[in-house]
């Protein structure tokens, strides 16, 4: 479509008193300019009602995301024997996440984002675990779950005992158990050094301690404590 070229406010102003003359009625009172002045000020003012009549509009559409929430599930995630309990956490909102936090008996733990968009949590402890979750629309939510099978922690000689030539080492692991097919005694120059582990009791027998040696307890999550043992 053709653009017309726009009048000069003088030419428009003359056309208008010869409209007004031939339509036989009185001069025109009102200047063109006040009259192109006015309807300015009308676009104007009908384009900042649209704009504040779409602007409600798109907030009152928006108003039924404000209340939505989500459910948040604490998934055990299958590991190995020998491995720490790993936890997947899913969320049902579509809504984005704004905070997630988790804590065991009032300690934060870390929480991990996958490449799914879901979270994992490998706890440094055994107790209640609480996981909060707050939504970019401020709904919050939270579920607890109850943690078991971790241990960081190595295990523990109870008490030493010596019997003639050979000493008794008692050790015990509450969590996770002594690995007694791992318990391993050495010489100083790594030869390995008999000696005999009662699982009842938890007590490693070492025959004819006459030197140092080395005596490393694991448990059943891989954590092993390390002893070296002098003769006296």
């Amino acid at each position: 479509m053709k653009k017309l070229p726009q009048l000069s406010p003088q030419t428009a102003e003359q056309m208008l008193e010869n409209i007004f003359l031939i339509c036989n009625k009185a001069p025109n009172t009102v200047s063109l300019k006040t009259l192109t002045a006015y309807s300015n000020y009308r676009k104007e003012r009908f384009s900042m009602q649209r704009t504040v009549i779409i602007i409600l509009l798109v907030l009152f559409l928006m108003l039924p995301f404000l209340f939505i929430s989500t459910d948040v599930t604490i998934t055990p995630v299958e590991t190995a024997e020998n491995e720490n309990p790993l936890y997947r956490i899913t969320l049902s909102s579509g809504m984005p996440v704004r905070h997630i936090s988790a804590s065991i008996n009032g300690v934060t733990q870390p929480i991990y984002e996958d490449e799914d968009g879901g979270y994992t949590l490998q706890p440094g402890r055994n107790g209640k675990l609480t996981v909060d979750v707050m939504l970019i629309n401020r709904q919050k939510a939270q579920t607890t779950a109850s943690v078991t099978g971790v241990d960081f922690g190595l295990p523990q000689l109870q008490r030493v005992r010596r019997s003639g030539g050979n000493v008794m080492l008692f050790f015990a692991d509450v969590v996770s158990g002594i690995n007694a097919a791992g318990i391993a005694v050495t010489d100083e120059w790594g030869g390995s050094v008999p000696f005999q582990y009662d699982t009842d009791t938890g007590c490693l027998t070492v025959l004819h301690c006459d030197e140092n040696l080395n005596i490393d307890v694991p448990d059943g999550r891989g954590n092993v404590l390390h002893l070296v043992l002098s003769p006296q």
